[in-house]
Formats: C-alpha cells, structure tokens, sequence
C-alpha cells in the first residue's frame, strides 16, 4: 500500500456564482492564489502527486507555473462533462495511468484546517476500509449533502434532502479518499450513461458505491470555509489571516508615531507613515505604502497598494495595485487595479441591521452577513464623494462618477453619473474685509 495517496484538486468550475471577482481557483490569499495555498498545505503534509483538474481561465496559470510543483498534473475539463463529477471523468486517463494507486478527491474551493487531511491519512494509513469520507456534524438544517451513516460507516448520501428528511447531522465535506478509484470511476460512467442529467453526477456514483463498498466516516469539526460567492472571499480572509504569525520583513520603515497591535504579516518595502495605527491580524503585501494617520484593522491589502491620508480599512480585502486617498472601506472586497477617488465610502450596514441581500444572477441570496460593503471587480474607479450601499457589486473596469449614491449592481464596463440639475443667478452680498480681519485678530489674541 502506499504511504500518500495521489491528490486530485477540482478547479474546473467557471465562477460563475462569483462574479464580479476574477476566477475564485487564482484569487489571492496572503501573497499566494488559493490553488497555490491548497498545493503549498497538502505537500507540508507530505503529499506529492497532484492533478489538477483546470478551465480555460487558469490554464495559462498551470502552464506558467508547472515546474515549480514537481509531480504535478493537469488536465482541462471536458465542456460536455459538467459538475464535480465531470471534472473527475475529465481526468479518467491520469487517474488509471498508475492502477493501485489510491486517490485523494477535493476541491480547490473549500478551506479547512490542514488536521483534518493528516487525520483522513492516519484513518487510511492504520485502517482496512475502501474508502474514507469527511463529513461535518451540523447543528441544524443547511443545504448540503449529508451521509446515511450506522456506527461510523457510510452507507449513501443524499444531496439537499428537504429539512425534515436528513438522514442524520454529517455533513458531506469534498474531502474524499478512494484506496481504488477505479471503483469509482466505474460508477461514474455507469450514472453519466444514464437519462438521468442532473448536476449530482458525483453524489449520485459515491452513493451507489457506498452500498457496495465500506467506507467509513471521518469526523472533522473544525473550520470550514467555501468560496462560491464573491463576500465568501471576507471569510476565507478571515481564517487564515487567524493562523497567521507575527513576521515584518528587515527593510519595512516605520514612522516612529505609527503604532503595530497584535499578529501581522508586512511584505518587503512596505512603508507605514506616522500616525497610523495597524491592528491584527492583518496582511499588508510587498511595497504598499500606508499614508498618514490610517487605520488597518483585521484586514488584508496586496501588494503595490497606496493607501493615502486618513484612509480607514476594516475587516476588508484588497488586491494588488489598489489606490485610496481619505476613504472609509468596511467589510468589503476591491479586487485588483481598483481606484477610490478621495471621500469615496462604503456602507456596511443597513439602518435596520437586518442580514445584506445580494444579487446572484436572478435570485436574491441571504448572504448572511448583516456587516457587509461593497465588491469590486478589478480596474474599476471610484469618483470623489461617491457613496456605495451594503453589498452592492461593481463590474471590472466600470467607473462610478463623483457625488453618486449607489444603490444597485453596475455591470462590467459600464459607467454611472449623477445627473445634476444646477442653478446660478446673481446675489447681493459684498464681501467685508473688515469682518474677515476681525476674525484675523480674534485668532492672533487666542479668542
């Protein structure tokens, strides 16, 4: 038996639910895109095959970064094989290319602690099953798949079963060993062959072999974190910037009034001027220069950022290249190449407190969050005074002009100004200079 299984990584899906961020699979987290973090974690852990099941919008990513990961392996999904079942036909040919060699399923999306791979290991390493399968004890109903379990081993999953019918409190988790995937990949083809064509392909096949194979449960109740919608993106920030250590690089310069608290990470060549106060855990990238008199709380800001006078970033994300000058940026997400114009704001929360919508294609989604600003895809401007409502998004390279009040979702390229109906006619007033000079002198006297 072999020590580590072969890693197959998801990142196929279009990010469609995502917008109007970039692709989720490249987004970055603390200097690195999350494929990366998922790659750098798994082979910490001693993993050392991988294939990546990819789309077109990181191909170029894969092929630029292929040799830095030794034993890596990619393969484009299949436009005809849709879901996380299709990904996983998609790499049928490398997954046989070794047979005997077990097979370690999950996506590029989901964040957990790294414990719970060495603890799926262990079970395979010390144990004799087919198959082991994470699953996470939920207090009440979401709309997840869930394990039909007795005694710890599983015996099929139903996908989004209605409140009343969950066949118990796991949780299905992508973290999935297959000591033989080629038992799987049967299933697989058995259920695409099928009329049948809905998106639970790989449900539907770790069902059917859950009843012909033992699979055992793997309990995991640590944290969890998916990125499927763009506010997602403050979540995910949110744990790792949790597990983060105190490190500031030698050439970082520092104002002598600027003031550092709790855990952070400052990249190479970051400047912090006086006056502004840093608060962690928080995440300042290579060569950003922080103004006078900001504040940073719980945040994380790219690389190349200038963050200009009197500038207020809390629990938010900022990509690479952002420039602000006197703006208040709360619980929101600016991807790369965003630009506020000086007095730009966001509100983060509604007058009556209650949870923020969001658009989502043609629902309207609870995101959960009664703190939440706005998202902004990259290259996007911000004009001065503009003011921006709870968890409005904003498309990539559209510009909202000055003095707008934002209500609602602008698309990709577009741009939005405030029409103003101005009035001018003469007045009677005659400046006094003597007035003026009176409040001179009062000023001089201290009065």
């Amino acid at each position: 038996m072999e020590k580590y299984p072969a890693v197959i990584i998801l990142a196929g899906g279009q990010s469609e639910r995502f917008w109007p961020l970039g692709d989720k699979n490249l987004f970055s987290f603390l200097g690195q895109t999350l494929l990366e973090f998922q790659l750098k974690t798994l082979r910490q852990i001693g993993f050392r095959d991988f294939i990546v099941v990819a789309n077109k919008n990181i191909d170029w990513w894969l092929k630029e970064h292929f040799y830095d990961v030794p034993k890596l392996e990619y393969v484009l999904q299949n436009n005809n094989l849709k879901g996380m079942g299709g990904a996983v036909l998609s790499a049928k040919q490398k997954i046989l290319a070794k047979p005997g060699r077990p097979l370690y399923i999950l996506n590029c999306d989901d964040v957990y602690h790294p414990d719970l791979h060495r603890k799926i290991l262990k079970h395979y390493q010390r144990e004799k099953a087919d198959g082991y399968l994470a699953g996470y004890r939920v207090s009440s109903y979401q709309p997840l798949g869930y394990f039909i379990e007795n005694e710890g081993v599983i015996q099929g999953i139903i996908e989004k079963p209605p409140s009343a019918k969950m066949p118990s409190h796991w949780a299905n988790l992508v973290a999935h060993l297959f000591v033989n995937p080629v038992d799987f990949i049967h299933e697989l083809e058995v259920e695409n062959n099928k009329s049948i064509k809905t998106d639970d392909l790989y449900e539907r096949a770790l069902g059917k072999l859950c009843q012909k194979k033992v699979f055992r449960l793997v309990s995991y109740r640590d944290e969890w974190k998916i990125l499927k919608y763009p506010w997602q993106v403050l979540d995910v920030a949110d744990y790792l910037l949790s597990q983060i250590s105190f490190k500031v690089s030698k050439d970082v310069r520092i104002a002598e009034n600027a003031s550092i608290e709790g855990k952070v990470i400052i990249e190479k060549g970051v400047k912090i001027l006086g006056g502004t106060k840093i608060v962690g855990p928080s995440f300042i990238g290579a060569n950003s220069i922080i103004g006078n008199n900001c504040l940073i709380r719980e945040s994380m800001i790219g690389r190349n950022c200038v963050v200009g006078f009197s500038t207020e970033i809390t629990r938010s994300y900022l990509g690479d290249d952002c420039w602000l000058h006197s703006n208040y940026i709360g619980d929101s997400v600016l991807e790369k190449d965003v630009s506020l114009g000086s007095g730009a704001v966001t509100a983060n929360l509604r007058l009556d407190e209650a949870n923020i919508f969001a658009q989502v294609k043609e629902k309207k989604v609870d995101t959960q969050r009664n703190k939440l600003g706005v998202i902004i895809g990259k290259g996007a401007r911000l004009g001065v005074n503009s003011s921006i409502m709870p968890g409005v998004k904003i498309g990539k390279n559209s510009i909202v002009g000055p003095g707008v009040v934002l209500l609602k979702d602008i698309p990709e390229n577009q741009m939005c100004f405030a029409k103003q109906v101005l009035e001018m006619k003469s007045h009677p007033y005659t400046p006094h200079a003597e007035i003026r000079a009176q409040f001179k002198r009062a000023l001089k006297k201290g009065n």
